[in-house]
């Protein structure tokens, strides 16, 4: 079982192999959910929670408030899995909308491209892709939170 594998480099091969069971399983829970049955979507749920709280920690320290953004994810998630083409990995897919309901949640403050940017160490364009923003908004809203940063600690 995939998920059991613990190291920190994975072997190309047994790196592929997870990826590609856990990318049928999603499919055919997918498609289970799409023809209706609720359970295939408490699968969906068990199987990337962890994934998902884990991204969404770094948007908040406070576990009621993780909960809740957990949850809109995966609401948010169940509502649009019509949308989903299948073209990539759905854990992907999930990672995008967990970084959107966080982004929303921060919507009022500047955090978020400065996580992106340097706490995960994503680049210009990564952080483009996760907020669905241009990599000029990305640079745009970096200068932004940093000028605010800025006057916070003069």
């Amino acid at each position: 079982m995939c998920a059991g594998l613990e190291w920190t480099s994975p072997p190309p091969a047994a790196h592929d192999r997870c990826v590609s069971e856990t990318f049928k399983k999603d499919q055919r829970d997918i498609d289970a959910v799409l023809a209706g049955d609720g359970e295939a979507y408490a699968r969906l749920v068990a199987r990337h929670q962890g994934m998902i709280a884990g991204r969404l920690w770094r948007f908040t320290r406070d576990r009621r408030q993780l909960e809740d953004l957990v949850a809109d994810v995966f609401v948010e998630a169940y509502t649009s899995l019509a949308n989903f083409r299948g073209e990539g990995e759905f854990s992907h897919w999930l990672s995008v909308i967990a970084t959107r309901v966080g982004y929303r949640f921060w919507k009022r403050r500047d955090r978020l491209v400065l996580t992106l940017l340097y706490w995960e160490g994503m680049s210009v364009a990564q952080a483009a892709g996760e907020t669905g923003w241009s990599e000029s908004m990305v640079k745009v809203q970096a200068h932004r939170a940093r000028k605010k940063l800025r006057r916070w600690l003069e």
